[in-house]
């Protein structure tokens, strides 16, 4: 029987209470502070990430604008406006940047996902959580310090490292949506998902008109604020409350002390280890399973479509001939699609093939996906070829329609 001291968890069921019974059991405002923390933080974080967008590319382009121009007209306040910097020397730099920083700041994710996920699932949730929001603090605050001194903007590449401190963003969505399975019950789970999700389409809405309206007084007004979002973010994870549920087999994975049959493995070895054994297990039962595995591959897909539309920033600005300040507008208009989709849309297109087509539940989810993919390729082509910026806000819509359903 565990001490009467240990600290009560939230989220805890009925069976795990009766084996700790001088544990108090969690009140209903008790047991909804975790789900609290998650909506301000999703809200929060999501704010930051829609401010900083915008600000950010154009950051980037001033500064290699005027590396530009001082090195060939000698003249880099004169020539470095916004209209003079949609050059092609200019914005493949600016691409480049922003491509290889997506591709490395996806490696710690990638790498260290399943371990991270080990340990939430041993060691508690929070301390995953925090750490997580701590390292893309770090990361953020060590690209803008790159841009405040104006060094080398390759460098910003190296905000990614920081990342191996508790795994990314990819450590920190799954790490919330376990919080808010703990923390809920099985017949109201589906709602609070439904009511994260609108939450954080909201922020996707305000941030890029804050963003926009920040931006003509100074690009670090917005960046600002998004380095404030992410500090809050943070302080909010290190405050949340354990919903590591008493039942699950608790027995911390220390990293340091990892016990095999017949041996013990210390130190990076076992670290090395624990990690390779997860991520082998898993592949092998992807691979196995060919079902799995397509679906795996589609994932995949959708998630580089994207993080793809992460340049869509610049495209518009280069291709309509706007400022970026004009062209972040268009995402609040793909957030407020992405709303009325995920509120209305699909319920409706959901309760009508069940209701009235009549077909199984399976048959649904299997024709909705393709239907999704489908979408998402109408939508990327129209956007290529999208002769004018009202046709843009038509591929999003359509791509909008495809991702929801993903």
């Amino acid at each position: 029987m565990e001490p009467a001291t240990r600290p009560r968890r939230y989220g805890a069921t009925d069976s795990s209470a009766s084996e700790v019974p001088m544990s108090p059991v969690p009140g209903e405002a008790d047991r909804y502070l975790p789900v609290a923390i998650i909506f301000l933080m999703l809200i929060i974080d999501g704010l930051g990430f829609a401010v900083a967008l915008a600000p950010q590319t154009r950051l980037f382009e001033d500064i290699v604008c005027r590396q530009y121009y001082s090195r060939n007209a000698g003249d880099a306040l004169g020539l470095a406006r916004e209209d003079g910097c949609k050059i092609s020397a200019v914005q493949d730099v600016v691409a480049q940047l922003f491509g290889w920083q997506t591709f490395f700041d996806g490696i710690p994710g990638l790498v260290l996902a399943m371990y991270f996920g080990v340990l939430a699932d041993t060691r508690g949730r929070s301390a995953v959580l925090f750490w997580s929001m701590a390292g893309q603090l770090l990361g953020m605050s060590w690209l803008l310090m790159i841009c405040w001194l104006e060094l080398p903007l390759q460098l910003t590449w190296l905000s990614s490292l920081f990342l191996v401190i508790g795994g990314g963003g990819t450590v920190t969505s799954a790490v919330s949506m376990m919080v808010l399975t703990d923390s809920t019950s099985e017949d109201n789970r589906s709602r609070v998902f439904f009511l994260g999700q609108a939450v954080l389409i909201v922020s996707e809405i305000i941030g890029p008109a804050l963003s926009s309206a920040t931006m003509e007084k100074s690009l670090w007004l917005p960046l600002s604020i998004a380095l404030a979002c992410t500090v809050t973010t943070t302080v909010l994870a290190g405050v949340m409350p354990e919903t590591l549920p008493h039942g699950r087999d608790n027995r911390p994975l220390d990293p340091d002390y990892v016990r095999k049959p017949g041996h013990v493995e210390r130190g990076l070895r076992g670290r090395l280890s624990v990690i390779w054994r997860h991520t082998s297990s898993t592949l092998g039962f992807i691979i196995s399973h060919s079902s799995i595995l397509y679906l795996v591959v589609t994932f995949l897909v959708v998630d580089y479509s994207r993080q793809s539309l992460g340049i869509l920033l610049q495209y518009i600005s280069l291709r309509y001939s706007v400022s970026i300040s004009r062209a972040n507008l268009v995402l609040s208009f793909k957030a407020f699609a992405q709303l009325a989709t995920f509120a209305l849309v699909l319920p409706a297109v959901d309760a009508f093939v069940v209701k009235h087509l009549r077909v199984s539940a399976e048959s649904k989810d299997l024709w909705l996906s393709r239907l999704s993919v489908g979408l998402l390729a109408i939508g990327f082509a129209v956007l290529v070829l999208a002769p004018s910026l009202p046709l843009v806000f038509v591929a999003l819509v359509i791509y909008t329609l495809g991702i929801m359903s993903v």
